[in-house]
């Protein structure tokens, strides 16, 4: 008997999904799937659920759980054949299923079970009466179980049928018969798959499919109710089960991901629900491992490391320093798993070593499943918020995702002689989907040092190349980076940064006239650094660089998915520890999008970042202060004490560092200027409008009493870049007295109405003019986005967004502020 990995514990978790659920869920009852356990059979019965389904073996296996989920009967197998159905009644349990053309029962009557008893038929129902024995209808007729087999009570045939008893062990039968639903024999509308079951208050209560929906109609005698539809999509196998007087239907359906799921629908809710999926057990399981040097190879000293989980040895690296991304293919079974709370897995890095030296390593992990199906629940104020949260690469359901790996990378820990070393680099395919053809770059700082083409991998697999190094004793990082025409599922594991070996003679650095605090000051005469104002990438606060007057601020522009980036983090970490203390101020402006801004506060933590971070407000931080400097990161600019601004360049190799390092020593030797020198920023003016709404009323700024406004200029066609954003902030900003206007660019009313109803918009829309257009924007820009104080200047104006933009976590900073600080 094959148990699917996962599937007692999902079953666990449908056990104590619904209590008051007295009957079955729907199952499918034919077809060709070879594992029939995604959607068994199962009954509901006073104190416990029962399941039966088959496996890849034909083999026939039944469990049962009590209404909390913990198990009354483990898996057993019954027999031999596929599509078992299943009914229960106090203490009794019965188990059919399909085999050779017909069927076989058995029973169990509190005690044991039964021999397996024959069944004629090709199409089962089967069901216990209070205190009656079990009866079934079949192709062949209705069936009475007495002690020597099924006796005939009536010879009829009955196709797809569904089987109710009442206390007297009088039979009612829905079946299907030329495309219409039958009720004993008598037609009721045309449909199939019929479904039926009593009430406490003995109404009968019919379901069925019709035309592609779910009908529902009850009966308390002979006459049957009008059909009312049932919300479903592309619903199958309806079935009906009770709570007392409440009524309860399950369908398999259409979902919006993965294959059709199980919904339950509570009468007289309108709106089904998901059921835990029985089908969402784990597959594959991967440990993805980092280990990164803080100084050069050979400054180590060979040791051994164990990587463990749960106990179980994963890995040994006998006497070397591992460096790199190893991934480590994991069985199942030695990983915790849930379908319900979290699941606790420990992962041991464990090293011994016997000899003085250095042995400091950062190391990062991340432990990975792939499950057959899933599903995921939402909290949220409105169905357009949980699709847009489904719009964010949360899950990989199709994509591919490429990794560079070090599984097969070999260095020695002492430098080799100059000549050609040659890297073992692995690219592994861990996404859903096939990958594109790739390119896996060698580089050292901007210099190409060699380069691969990678072919189109499936998911799972995995190609080793060689990159030869011309290593002439002195390089001491390489990066190894992929470019996808296509990005993958996950960019952060496309680069990888190893360490070399400590340069064979120190450079030559130019000789210095005077000690660090001694330094020349910083040339006169450069730009004037300008005020800006962006949002905390880690809490609700906003960043003010006039704050900072009067110390030393080195901006740094990086990102998380930017190798370079994080090779930099320990130097930065280490320059601010020796530095603070003396007025230098590190203000990080994170490069990252939609995509990628929840790994931020990983990377912190991970380098051990405490200073400051913003993010790049809708690129208006690159376009106002960084301006016309190189956007690739990692990027620094200084402010010194005195308000200058200059730009020190990309910081990719030892040189770029050292000009960083000088420049940092030099401004903090200059003395603070008596008054401060950086000024806060001006708010302009904001312009006005006299505008129509679409009702034809005249709007001005005038019109909202003085209130802080957001006004966002529009087309139909871009409403969506902030259309949900700013409709949440009207809704939840209106009474605490922030307003929010659209004026929309010439478009039709038809358009305009379009794009209300399609983002839900309420707060007011204005048609705009060219003139309006112009004095705002300042140029014929098809959008923009305004914030504005209540004395009417503009805080922040936002001219365009950055692809994958952040208006989700910028818009609401900036519109807290305008009610706080306005």
């Amino acid at each position: 008997m094959n148990i699917r990995t996962g599937l007692l514990e999902a079953l666990q978790r449908r056990a104590g999904f619904t209590r008051a659920h007295n009957g079955a869920f729907a199952a499918c009852v034919e077809g060709d799937a070879a594992d029939s356990s995604a959607t068994p059979a199962s009954w509901h019965a006073g104190d416990r659920v029962c399941f039966a389904w088959h496996g890849v073996e034909d083999e026939i296996v039944y469990a049962a759980f009590d209404r909390r989920g913990a198990p009354i009967v483990e898996p057993m197998m019954l027999g031999s054949g596929r599509w078992p159905r299943l009914t229960a009644e106090a203490g009794r349990t019965a188990v059919a299923w399909s085999r050779s053309g017909e069927f076989v029962v058995r029973v169990h009557d509190h005690y044991s079970w039964s021999d397996e008893i024959a069944l004629p038929g090709r199409e089962a129902a089967i069901a216990f009466g209070p205190g009656t024995p079990l009866h079934a209808a079949t192709t062949e007729g209705l069936w009475k179980l007495n002690d020597t087999g099924f006796e005939r009570l009536r010879r009829e045939p009955y196709f797809q049928p569904a089987l109710i008893l009442d206390g007297g062990g009088r039979a009612t039968i829905a079946s299907e018969r030329n495309g219409q639903v039958l009720v004993d024999g008598t037609a009721i509308d045309r449909g199939a798959r019929p479904s039926l079951a009593r009430t406490a208050d003995g109404a009968t209560h019919l379901a069925y499919v019709s035309n592609g929906v779910v009908q529902l109609r009850h009966s308390s005698g002979t006459r049957w109710s009008e059909a009312e539809t049932m919300q479903a999509r592309d619903p199958s196998w309806p079935t009906l089960a009770t709570s007392g007087n409440d009524l309860r239907i399950t369908f398999i359906g259409r979902s919006d991901h993965g294959p059709d799921a199980l919904w339950l629908l509570r009468l007289p809710d309108t709106v089904p629900i998901l059921i835990p999926s029985l089908a969402g057990n784990v597959t594959d399981t991967w440990l993805t491992l980092n280990f990164g040097l803080t100084s050069a190879r050979s400054y180590y000293r060979p040791h051994d490391v164990l990587v463990t989980l749960n106990d179980e040895w994963i890995k040994v690296f006998p006497r070397t320093v591992p460096q790199g991304r190893y991934l480590f293919r994991i069985h199942p079974s030695r990983v915790q798993t849930s379908s319900g709370p979290p699941a606790v897995n420990r992962l041991g890095i464990r090293s011994w070593h016997s000899n003085g030296g250095s042995y400091r390593t950062t190391s990062e992990f991340r432990l990975s499943v792939r499950t057959q199906w899933s599903e995921h629940f939402a909290f949220a104020s409105s169905a357009e918020e949980v699709l847009e949260s489904m719009e964010k690469k949360v899950v990989n359901h199709d994509q591919h995702d490429l990794a560079v790996l070090a599984n097969d990378l070999d260095l020695p820990v002492a430098a080799p002689e100059p000549g050609v070393v040659e890297f073992d680099i692995t690219i592994a395919n861990l996404g859903e989907g096939t990958s594109r053809p790739a390119h896996l770059e060698m580089r050292d700082g901007e210099k190409v040092l060699a380069e691969r083409e990678i072919p189109a991998l499936a998911p799972d697999a995995s190609k080793t190349v060689k990159m030869p190094l011309d290593y002439d004793g002195k390089i001491e990082t390489v990066v190894f980076g992929l470019r996808q025409s296509k990005p993958d599922f996950d960019p952060t594991n496309d680069i990888m940064v190893v360490n070399l070996w400590a340069p064979r003679a120190s450079p030559t650095l130019p000789e210095r006239s005077a000690a660090p605090d001694e330094a020349a000051p910083i040339a006169t005469g450069l730009e004037p650094a300008t005020d800006f104002t962006l949002p905390s990438a880690t809490d609700n606060a906003l960043i003010r660089l006039a704050d900072y007057a009067g110390k030393v601020v080195l901006i740094n522009w990086w990102r998380t998915s930017c190798g370079f980036s994080a090779a930099e983090s320990p130097r930065l970490v280490s320059l601010y520890e020796r530095y603070r203390e003396r007025g230098l101020v590190i203000l990080g402006v994170s490069d990252d999008t939609r995509e990628s801004v929840a790994a931020i506060p990983e990377y912190l933590r991970r380098h051990g970042i405490t200073w400051p971070i913003g993010l790049n407000d809708q690129a208006e931080f690159k376009r106002e202060i960084l301006r016309e400097t190189p956007g690739d990161t990692p990027g620094n600019y200084l402010v010194t004490r005195h308000g200058r601004f200059v730009y020190l360049g990309l910081d990719r190799d030892d040189a770029s560092w050292r000009r960083v390092e000088q420049a940092v020593t030099q401004a903090l030797a200059e003395s603070a200027p008596r008054a401060a020198a950086i000024e806060s920023r001006q708010l302009p003016a904001s312009p006005g409008f006299a505008l129509l709404d679409l009702q034809g009323r005249t709007v001005t700024p005038a019109s909202f009493e003085g209130r802080p406004l957001i006004v966002n200029f529009f087309t139909a066609e871009t409403a969506a870049w902030a259309g949900r954003v700013l409709n949440s902030i009207a809704q939840t900003h209106r009474t605490p007295g922030l307003e929010v206007v659209g004026i929309n660019l010439f478009d039709s009313d038809a358009d305009v109405q379009r794009a209300i109803a399609r983002h839900g918009t309420t707060y007011p829309v204005l048609r705009g003019t060219e003139s309006v257009q112009t004095e705002w924007i300042g140029s014929p820009k098809s959008w923009a986005t305004f914030f504005v104080t209540r004395d009417r200047r503009i805080f922040k104006a936002i001219l365009e967004s950055i692809e994958g933009g952040l208006e989700e976590h910028v818009f609401p900073r900036y519109a807290q502020h305008l009610l706080n600080h306005s």
